[in-house]
């Protein structure tokens, strides 16, 4: 039931003379209905300088007028600048109206994605301090620190969703690391990640990262969604992935060995494609240039083995094509970007694969 009479909460709106109207003008329940009733964000300078920084009266403003975003976003940049001593309501206010904007379609920067992102990369640094120096003195594992996390704003559903989904895409998105390679190693079809429960396997992914992180998912388990979309596209090129894995590090080989001779200018006593075919049949990759015509006569391996002398330009370049050959075709170090398969640009790069928490 309203706190105040409809009838006056109209006067209010249409400018009758109302005794005591500052007092009303101070009152969070008044205001809201004033707002409710009028649906214009034009009273709020009539609102009292102090409701006008009361966090639940802010709040309200923000999830009341979210399609008017010039408003929300002045309305949340003038919170934030009066009141940063309240870190943590700032916070939520920033992320939440953010979140907004992005719903929106807002495309003009924002100072308060600004504020968002500066906010988070100051907390996640300390936080990856603290479970350093954490783990150094109690030889106990805090996987990303999400309890950390969890502890510092668990009065805060809208702060811990937005670390939570942040946390996410550093585990599934990080070019550091191939979901989808992962899921080809240990599922043969794309048909048993369902029948091993996709939530199931994505909560399990995240545990191996922060048991914490993998906990507060498996109760809210909405914010996987991105990760599911991106689920979507790993089940519709299945069955090509290999044969689009096979196509990358070959070129990857290819381009990375080039580069290196090319930069070194060195003057070496056989022929670049001599030396893929020689590694190619020592690490027994040969199968897969066999399906490029370029190189699909046989294979010699007494090409480089046969000559008496090597030059010290000959042995850098062995080394490191085996080096590479190695990482590429033996570790498999390498992570296949999906957006650049898809457009037909193979573009790649070596990496090293992250240690996982256990």
């Amino acid at each position: 039931m309203d706190k105040y009479s409809k009838k006056l909460v109209i006067d209010y709106i249409n400018c009758k003379n109302i005794s005591n109207y500052e007092y009303l003008e101070n009152d969070i329940e008044f205001m809201k209905q004033v707002f409710e009733i009028s649906n214009d964000v034009i009273f709020y300078d009539c609102c009292s300088e102090t409701l006008k920084n009361n966090y639940n009266f802010v709040f309200y403003l923000i999830n009341k007028f979210k399609n008017n975003v010039d408003f929300i976003s002045e309305l949340c940049i003038k919170y934030i600048s009066n009141n940063r001593d309240n870190s943590d309501e700032c916070i939520e206010l920033a992320i939440m109206t953010d979140e907004i904007l992005e719903k929106e379609h807002n495309l003009k920067i924002s100072d308060i994605k600004t504020y968002v992102n500066t906010t988070y990369n100051e907390i996640l640094d300390d936080v990856m301090f603290t479970v350093e120096e954490y783990e150094k003195e109690n030889n106990e594992d805090l996987g990303l620190g999400f309890a950390i996390i969890y502890y510092s704003f668990k009065n805060s559903k809208i702060t811990l969703d937005f670390f939570a989904k942040k946390y996410i895409d550093e585990i599934f998105f990080n070019e550091h690391c191939s979901f989808e390679k992962n899921l080809h190693k240990q599922f043969k079809e794309y048909e048993d990640v369902i029948k091993y429960g996709t939530n199931r396997f994505l909560i399990n992914y995240i545990n191996c990262y922060d048991n914490d992180l993998s906990s507060y998912i498996s109760c809210n388990i909405d914010l996987l969604e991105n990760i599911k979309i991106e689920l979507i596209s790993i089940k519709r090129n299945w069955n090509d992935y290999k044969k689009l894995s096979n196509n990358i590090k070959v070129e990857t080989y290819i381009d990375e060995l080039e580069r290196f001779i090319n930069e070194k200018k060195f003057n070496i006593s056989f022929t670049v494609d001599d030396l893929i075919k020689y590694n190619a049949s020592k690490l027994g990759f040969s199968d897969l240039l066999s399906n490029d015509p370029y190189f699909s006569n046989t294979f010699k391996n007494d090409l480089i083995e046969d000559k008496k002398v090597l030059s010290y330009d000959d042995m850098q370049c062995l080394s490191f094509s085996k080096v590479l050959a190695e990482q590429i075709f033996v570790n498999e170090d390498i992570a296949i970007y999906r957006d650049d398969v898809e457009e037909d640009k193979l573009k790649s790069k070596i990496i090293k694969m992250p240690i996982k928490k256990h």
